[in-house]
């Protein structure tokens, strides 16, 4: 009881030591780290010992030279791991030492939203009216956003633009003049598209135009000129990020 007594006297002089907590910041615990339940002017609620697990996300209330009041924030259940007395209500404050915060904590620097840059290859396209696929070879620089649900998902989703430079075969098929001989020509192409990576795997889907220079002889009479395509794939080379 004693111990309890004096415990409850070093928990309740913080708000006498605060010292100015940046706001709005997100920290994680690198490893496991033992807390006792308290109110928001750190008062022990509960004298039994809680474990936080490696990778729990929270914010500071406050923060003294011994210690910390934080709270937790709602992350997603993460799989595979041992739940013995863990953090299970985001609503609930939690007294920590400072020591243990400065030794087992470090700022979170996850983000939903990022850049995505890098290079798409489009080795294969669907072309409409007429229906064909063609092996037109497109390469360009990429860009867009990147979006991943949360910290511990595996699976992020990257939106997409791109333009660049494709190979054409004209012939007497896609085009309405009469060609004795396959030629290869160069062509602008313009593309948006989706792509969805688990882990190192990816599966894009894209759409797309590609515009003959109009000082080509065949730009008026190849008959998918500046109508879209589109392209799909899966594999693990589909987008090469310059991250």
């Amino acid at each position: 009881m004693s111990r309890y007594f004096i415990f409850s006297l070093i928990v309740s002089s913080i708000s006498a030591q605060d010292k100015k907590v940046e706001q709005c910041i997100h920290y994680k615990f690198v490893v496991e780290c033992p807390m006792y339940q308290c109110d928001i002017l750190g008062n022990i609620q509960d004298t039994g010992l809680v474990i936080s697990e490696a990778g729990s996300r929270f914010i500071t209330i406050t923060m003294s030279e011994e210690y910390c009041i934080v709270k937790f924030v709602h992350q997603e259940k993460q799989k595979n791991v041992k739940r013995t007395n863990l953090i299970s209500r985001y609503s609930k404050y939690y007294l920590i030492k400072k020591a243990d915060f400065d030794y087992k904590a470090s700022e979170d620097d996850f983000k939903k939203w990022g850049l995505a840059v890098g290079n798409v290859i489009a080795p294969i396209k669907l072309r409409m009216t007429p229906f064909t696929f063609s092996k037109d070879f497109s390469i360009g620089p990429t860009f867009g956003v990147k979006f991943s649900p949360g910290s511990e998902s595996t699976v992020s989703y990257n939106f997409l633009s791109s333009f660049g430079v494709t190979g054409i075969t004209l012939d007497d098929y896609n085009t309405n003049d009469d060609i004795d001989e396959p030629q290869e020509v160069i062509a602008f192409t313009l593309s948006l598209g989706i792509m969805i990576e688990h882990k190192a795997f990816q599966f894009g889907i894209f759409s797309g135009i590609d515009l003959l220079n109009s000082n080509n002889e065949y730009s008026d009479s190849y008959i998918y000129n500046s109508k879209p395509w589109v392209s799909f794939g899966f594999g693990y080379s589909i987008f090469n990020s310059g991250e």
